[in-house]
């Protein structure tokens, strides 16, 4: 889902993550007076829920969020911070991710999100960059997790390889070694 909103004379397109969050957490969208999307009021919905603009002061106005990200992302392929989970419940209940949360023992599909952003943000292992598709790959080879995310922390899957597969898929993928 591609989705396009002109901010003044701006066109931005990198909203598809507050949409993504918005339908994880089962978020109606907002509507203006005219029946379109009020982007400004789903973004408010989205600072009071999550106590912040990602990693940005609450007060930080989605303009400046989507500038800033959008400026980082063109600059350098910098891994993001933070993981926001799926794009959408779509891709979170997939048969694959659905396996994926089986295999590697989570109860639900939650749980299986929750678990691959936690190892996103605060689990070992070596982060690479594929710049084919602009994503970061992280990989524990201690205990197997493997995880794909975009440069704006929306997350494309998580489960377990051990190092021949995990070293196939980024010969593959042309992943390199990310250095800081």
């Amino acid at each position: 889902m591609i989705v396009l909103f002109f901010i003044g004379e701006r066109k931005v397109t990198n909203l598809n993550w507050l949409f993504g969050w918005a339908e994880n957490n089962d978020i109606e969208i907002p509507k203006d007076s005219k029946g379109k999307t009020d982007v400004d009021k789903l973004f408010e919905i989205y600072k009071e829920q999550t106590g912040g603009a990602r990693d940005y002061p609450i007060n930080t106005s989605y303009t400046e969020i989507l500038s800033k990200d959008k400026k980082e992302s063109l600059n350098s392929p910098n891994p993001p911070q933070n993981v926001y989970g799926f794009e959408n419940k779509k891709k979170k209940n997939s048969p694959d991710h659905l396996r994926h949360a089986q295999e590697m023992g989570f109860k639900n599909q939650d749980e299986y999100e929750r678990e691959a952003a936690n190892f996103w943000d605060k689990g070992n292992g070596e982060v690479f960059y594929g710049s084919k598709r602009g994503r970061f790959v992280k990989y524990n080879e201690k205990t197997g997790e493997y995880i794909v995310v975009d440069k704006d922390g929306t997350l494309r899957t998580y489960y377990k390889l051990n190092i021949r597969q995990f070293n196939k898929k980024i010969k593959q993928e042309d992943y390199r070694k990310w250095k800081k």
